[in-house]
């Protein structure tokens, strides 16, 4: 893993995490029933992480 990968990484996961409730709640808005499995809160999770992964790989040390 490159320095910018690493730095990507980093960011990418602070902001996943610093989000995820408010991505959870969104999701649970678009459902029909219930509360969301375990798998459906690691799959926004994992999405949300990897979108954030690409923008900071690409911005590089611009944000």
């Amino acid at each position: 893993m490159t320095d910018d990968e690493k730095l990507a990484h980093d960011k990418a996961l602070a902001f996943a995490q610093a989000t995820l409730l408010d991505e959870i709640a969104d999701a649970k808005k678009n459902r029909t029933h219930g509360n969301l499995s375990i798998r459906e809160k690691a799959n926004v999770f994992n999405y949300n992480y990897a979108e954030s992964f690409n923008y900071f790989l690409q911005e590089g040390n611009n944000y």
